[in-house]
């Protein structure tokens, strides 16, 4: 029994009123288990009957995490992992899984004689997970995506100068070099990059940042005041100079951050 006590049928246990499990074994006769809802003030009986065994079975325990204690029908079986089959004889078994930090586990396993059963479980931890970091998620993307614009910046620079040059190579009628237009592409292209990158980087930290605020009254306790309502911010980004001029658009993002 679930209990402790052990007899031979016939047999009668004193035990507390609750959900108690009986485990049935004899030599040579396949093993079988009930469960018996004790009730204050009452006798419940019960009966199993069990058939003879053909045999025994062999049972491949896969059980996790390591360390995990299992039982078998109240009496514990060993540790995992386990290396190698065990062998049972034909029956119906209440099976336990236990571990530290992880929520127990029970079931049936069923063997059958002359043949292998897989018996796999996987506890469920009962340590929460990390919380997502991401307040350094946001400072992170933020920093990156600050310093892409940076540096797109600086390269627009560069490729304005470039533009300006074979301008003026073009008025006093001299030829282009085509290293010189090369270069001058690669700027404008790398430029345009790292704007998107650093435009991509904001806006991720300010997602990171939203996502990350605790702006749930109800999650307050009495010594914690709720959070101040966020107001509308407009997030403007230095517009990257291009080869039409610093006559074009820049780039503005509008939200909440």
């Amino acid at each position: 029994m679930t209990t402790g006590a052990q007899g031979k049928s016939p047999a009668t246990f004193a035990v507390e009123p609750g959900k108690h499990r009986i485990f049935a074994e004899k030599e040579g006769h396949a093993s079988e288990n009930v469960e018996v809802d004790v009730k204050k003030g009452t006798s419940p009986s019960f009966s199993v009957s069990l058939k003879k065994s053909k045999g025994k079975g062999k049972v491949k325990l896969v059980v996790a995490p390591k360390g995990t204690v299992v039982a078998v029908n109240g009496e514990e079986l060993g540790k995992a992992p386990f290396a190698e089959l065990v062998s049972m004889q034909e029956g119906t078994y209440w099976v336990t899984a236990t571990a530290p930090d992880h929520e127990p586990w029970t079931g049936t396993l069923l063997v059958h004689p002359g043949k292998t059963a897989k018996f796999s479980v996987s506890l469920r931890s009962t340590i929460p997970p990390e919380p997502f970091p991401y307040d350094d998620a946001a400072l992170y993307s933020g920093v990156g995506g600050a310093g892409a614009l940076l540096v797109g910046g600086l390269v627009a620079a560069l490729a304005y100068g470039a533009h300006s040059d074979l301008e003026k190579d073009q008025d006093q009628g001299q030829p282009l070099d085509a290293d010189d237009v090369d270069a001058g592409r690669t700027y404008w292209v790398s430029a345009q990059v790292l704007g998107g990158l650093g435009a991509l980087g904001l806006i991720t930290s300010g997602v990171f940042y939203y996502l990350g605020a605790d702006d749930d009254p109800a999650s307050a306790g009495p010594d914690k005041a709720a959070p101040a309502a966020r107001r509308p911010t407009d997030l403007g980004l230095t517009p990257v100079v291009g080869l039409g001029g610093a006559g074009e658009p820049g780039l503005l993002l509008r939200g909440t951050f």
